[in-house]
């Protein structure tokens, strides 16, 4: 899957993705930010969940790690404020010229 890392590194943790291709009728999600484990799960692409939809998945959910680990609780429970900030760095990699 183009641009989604199978694992990263975000302040000295180690953040492993894991791609599902049941989650959204498992967990009714497309996905989710596991802070005990620092796991991201994510629906794989498909017919009915496009590449840009999880890609813009992805970037919420690392938004809430990256406000969980940085001790921001209140904004990580935040939904609308996690969704605006993945949209928003969602668009600017999507964008980016150059």
């Amino acid at each position: 899957m183009r641009a989604i890392p199978k694992h990263f590194d975000l302040f000295g943790q180690r953040i492993t993705v894991i791609i599902n291709d049941n989650l959204h009728s498992e967990q009714d999600c497309l996905g989710k930010w596991r802070p005990h484990s620092n796991e991201i799960h994510l629906q794989a692409p498909s017919d009915e969940f496009a590449q840009d939809v999880i890609l813009q998945t992805f970037w919420h959910e690392a938004t809430h790690a990256i406000l969980d680990l940085l001790a921001y609780p209140e904004w990580s429970e935040n939904e609308r404020f996690v969704e605006q900030i993945g949209q928003a760095v969602f668009q600017v990699l999507k964008t980016k010229r150059g």
